[in-house]
């Protein structure tokens, strides 16, 4: 199972590569979740880059070998982040917003605002 930027105590002092796994992960386990739970919205929210990125791929597998993809690689996860976050306060959905992965997300956003986004 992927790590969840919860599980991680390093704040924003951790290897570039183990950011992009736990931003990575974390958004995995939120799709998987809201895959699970609330299909249909995922559907119409979700953004064309996210089949290919998240389509059960482990981050290692597929990580970028230069900084700069890493660092590419980083904003399209934090955009992602936002984005889906926006897309969960913006519904009236409230069991939405109380999944446990949704809040787990939110807390990561947190970590975000303070890495200068």
């Amino acid at each position: 199972m992927a790590a969840s930027l919860d599980e991680d105590n390093g704040g924003n002092n951790r290897p570039p590569e183990r950011q992009v796994e736990l931003y990575w992960g974390t958004m995995n386990l939120v799709l998987g979740s809201l895959a699970g739970a609330r299909p249909e919205w995922l559907h119409t929210i979700a953004l064309p880059a996210w089949y290919p990125r998240y389509a059960g791929l482990q981050a290692r597998e597929t990580m970028p070998q230069t900084p700069e993809q890493r660092q590419a690689l980083t904003r399209a996860l934090r955009a992602d982040i936002l984005y889906l976050l926006n897309m969960v306060d913006q519904s009236s959905d409230a069991g939405l917003k109380s999944l446990p992965e949704v809040q787990a997300l939110r807390r990561a956003k947190e970590e975000l605002t303070c890495d200068d986004l």
